[in-house]
């Protein structure tokens, strides 16, 4: 067929999935558990290590603080589903709410 036309592709773009990030700790043995079991569904993401990153800890805390005003300290992680906010989720709950969004 002519090369100048393009067809309506039959699944989304991988562009209109929300993006993912993950707020942690290099060191965090439950962010190591969850970036395994992203990677093996080849779920797109990217990781903030909040040790290593000044201007990351201070947007998950603004995070945090929007979820749950007044909390002074927190587990790891907090990922964000576009503008969904999670604190220390179980994988089922991200699972759960990763679907809900690219459903």
């Amino acid at each position: 067929g002519p090369t100048n036309s393009v067809e309506e592709p039959a699944v989304p773009a991988a562009n209109s999935a929300p993006r993912v990030v993950m707020y942690g700790s290099s060191r965090c043995g439950i962010c190591h558990g969850f970036r395994a079991r992203m990677d093996r569904q080849e779920l797109p993401y990217s990781f903030v290590d909040v040790r290593a990153d000044p201007q990351g800890q201070r947007t998950m805390w603004a995070l945090v603080r929007r979820a749950r005003p007044g909390a002074n300290r927190v587990r790891f992680p907090v990922i964000t589903i576009g503008d969904q906010i999670l604190v220390s989720p179980r994988y089922a709950d991200f699972q759960a709410a990763y679907d809900q969004a690219t459903r």
